[in-house]
């Protein structure tokens, strides 16, 4: 007999044996288990899991929608019980499930995008249309925990080929049908059936458009049956729902008719199911991913509640321990060691550049961590919504497939602002306007953003930054209008107020360090119109034109553009001033700036910042620092000090009050500085501040009062970002 002949028999005895470790005993059942879907419910599926394994009772195959998809295809491709619950400690489901990339993974540009335009909606423009994104997270964060799950199985001719065989649901909009995944790339399997609709991106795959199968079948029984269980083990987390109080709002309507719309599809389900196992989940929310180990404990106490019915599948220790084993041998390893990068969905200096960080990256025993945090850097540029990887094999060759997905809606870009702030004897100042920005503009890295805003201060600014050759180095030439106002004040008192008129022009050359730190050098030509709107008409109206050459260098290590809980952020300036009307001869205006924040607590940061600026024009009535309003000595009326010089610091310690539906801090501040002109008072001024601080989608709202040493007392409130 041939060489080939011997082949070809030894793979058909190699193939029916392990046909033979994936078919249950003749005197037991097939097993399936369906998973319902229900975001942190699905955790309970866990504890589920855990109680059959502690009583020998083998699932043989696993069908899953959304949460109980991603918990499903963890079993699937190899984890027991021990190991899926650590996978789920080890994971940060806040940074999971963040809205938005994290602030520190940024590219500096972006980070200014977020620090001056706060509200986290993005519009976009394509095709010259006004266009949202399609969910309100890109789903990157989860997107790399779908890696850790799906990446070792990649591409697969059939999901029976997994250790455990296995099926995910989602829903076709394209042509309003279920969609059951029975091969293919399990990581975008699994995406797909977790992509709930307005919350994560639909999944764009064939032909087809996938979002979450619970809008369909939230609990797919039908799916165990059909791959061959002849006991269906379902598992449902909407079938008892918590009676809900009167006084509904627009978004508890919403949530609670999606949820008797599931309850609906579960309860159809649950006929045809032979066990059905209900957590009591009473008090939890499909937001709550922080009580994983309780929900897994809910579970297992569902599957107890049930051991009469669950124990007669229960095996001999001889059958479990085989059946164990054929889930081992067919398990992948998780070994993560690829000699090889490939990159999909970018551009081709990006591509390289990508390559080039990940060998490093590849190295050492957190690789894994390490490839994520470079794949986030990614979607930080802004033009990226999430990438995500799987292991590929070329040549006998382990490699990573990297895949990076652009955003739908853009570019280019539009964030919008709405600025209000007021206060104790305080005009109420507002404004509302936007950043457009153009990517790529004449090479990769290049970009044009132009600012406009109305209200209390109305300002149209474009600038071209251009990359010099793909470099760090840049040129970025600036135009702008500007139109605001400025306070006078004599002691306490508001004598007069004036209208600023500048249009002006600047060029710059720089260097783009990374995404924390920059520095540029360069000309600025202006003409202003300074003249009074309200008050003394005596005080005369300054005109002219302001020359000046300026170097700024700055540097952004928060993590976050808001409300800062740790790192430090940076800046330093200096303009020599050729000419400026009234001024007698050339001078020098000095500007720095340091805040710090540093946790303290799970719930406790402490914050601070010290500030100073300095310039030897003795120009006093138009100088150009002023202290006064919320956080620049919050007992003070805004601008009501003013001088050529000034110093300033604070101190606050932040308490969180709650995380839901977003952050919001309790403040308590001590503020101290002054700004000064040459012989006057020099002596600090301080208050104290007691507030409330909240990171909201549309940017900051702070609401507080302030104290002030002689008895000024003041109550403030801003909303949007700071003017």
């Amino acid at each position: 007999m041939g060489r080939r002949a011997w082949a070809a028999m030894a793979a058909a005895l190699c193939v029916a044996q392990g046909a033979a470790s994936e078919t249950p005993a003749p005197d037991r059942p097939k097993i399936g288990v369906a998973l319902a879907g229900g975001s942190a419910l699905g955790f309970a599926h866990v504890g589920v899991i855990e109680w059959l394994e502690e009583h020998r009772i083998p699932i043989d195959a696993v069908a899953g929608t959304s949460m109980g998809g991603l918990v499903g295809g963890l079993f699937a491709t190899g984890a027991d019980a021990a190991a899926m619950k650590r996978f789920v400690a080890e994971i940060n489901w806040d940074t999971a499930l963040e809205p938005e990339t994290p602030f520190r993974h940024l590219a500096f540009r972006r980070k200014e995008d977020r620090r001056e335009y706060p509200n986290r909606l993005e519009f976009g423009m394509r095709e010259g249309k006004l266009r949202l994104p399609s969910g309100l997270s890109p789903a990157h964060g989860i997107g790399l925990v779908l890696s850790r799950i799906a990446g070792p199985y990649g591409a697969l001719r059939s999901f029976d080929d997994l250790p455990t065989p296995f099926r995910c649901l989602a829903a076709d909009l394209v042509k309003s049908e279920e969609v059951v995944f029975d091969r293919g790339d399990l990581g975008e399997a699994l995406r797909a059936t977790m992509s709930l609709p307005a919350v994560f991106p639909p999944v764009e795959l064939d032909g087809k458009v996938l979002v979450d199968g619970g809008v369909l079948n939230n609990l797919p029984v039908d799916v165990a049956r059909a791959m061959g269980s002849q006991i269906v083990i379902a598992v449902a987390l909407h079938a008892v729902l918590p009676p809900k109080a009167k006084g509904y709002s627009l978004l508890d309507v919403a949530g609670r008719s999606i949820d008797v719309v599931i309850r609906a599809s579960e309860l159809r389900a649950m006929a045809n199911a032979d066990i059905v196992l209900i957590p009591d989940l009473a008090g939890f929310t499909s937001t709550d991913f922080g009580r994983a180990a309780e929900l897994m404990r809910r579970g297992y106490e569902a599957a107890a509640r049930k051991a009469n019915l669950l124990s007669r599948y229960s095996v001999g220790e001889q059958a479990w321990e085989e059946h164990r084993r054929a889930r081992r041998a067919r398990t992948r390893d998780r070994g993560f060691d690829p000699q090889f990068v490939k990159v999909t969905g970018l551009t081709r200096p990006l591509k390289r550049n990508l390559a080039e960080r990940m060998r490093p990256a590849l190295a050492g025993s957190r690789s894994m961590d390490r490839v994520d945090e470079e794949l986030t850097r990614i979607t930080g540029l802004g033009r990226w919504e999430s990438a995500d990887y799987r292991l590929i094999e070329e040549n006998g060759r382990q490699g990573l497939l990297i895949r990076a997905r652009e955003k739908q809606h853009g570019p280019p870009f539009f964030n919008s602002a709405i600025l209000i702030e007021g206060g104790t004897s305080q005009v109420l100042r507002f404004g509302a306007g936007g950043r457009m920005t153009f990517l790529d503009v004449g090479n990769p890295g290049s970009e044009w953003r132009t600012d406009f805003l109305a209200g209390s201060r109305d300002l149209l600014s474009t600038e071209y930054f251009h990359r010099v050759r793909s470099s760090k180095f840049f040129v970025a030439p600036r135009v702008f209008l500007d139109h605001s106002s400025r306070d006078i004040f004599q002691g306490n008192e508001r004598v007069a107020r004036f209208r600023t008129r500048e249009m002006g022009a600047a060029a710059d050359i720089g260097y783009a360090a990374g995404r924390f730190s920059e520095f540029r050098f360069g000309y600025q030509l202006r003409r202003f119109d300074n003249e009074v709107s309200i008050g003394l008409p005596s005080l005369p109206a300054v005109r002219g034109t302001v020359r000046a050459v300026r170097a700024r260098w700055a540097y952004e290590g928060q993590d976050s553009a808001v409300v800062a809980t740790r790192g430090v952020r940076a800046s330093a300036a200096a303009h020599w001033v050729f000419r400026s009307p009234g001024a007698q001869r050339n001078y020098p205006v000095l500007e720095s700036e340091v805040r710090w924040a540093y946790p303290l607590h799970d719930h406790y940061v402490i914050s601070g910042q010290l500030a100073g600026g300095a310039t030897i024009s003795q120009d006093n009535l138009y100088s150009p620092f002023t202290l006064g309003g919320p956080f620049r000595l919050a007992a003070l009326s805004p601008q009501q000090l003013s001088g050529n010089h000034y110093y300033f610091g604070d101190v606050s310690l932040l308490r969180l009050l709650t995380r839901n539906p977003f952050r919001l801090y309790g403040a308590l501040t001590y503020e101290a500085g002054r700004a000064f002109g040459a012989g006057e008072r020099r002596r600090p001024f301080s208050d104290g501040a007691l507030g409330l601080i909240g990171e909201t989608p549309i940017g900051v709202i702070s609401f507080g009062g302030a104290f002030g040493e002689q008895g000024q007392r003041k109550m403030y409130i801003r909303v949007g970002r700071y003017f």
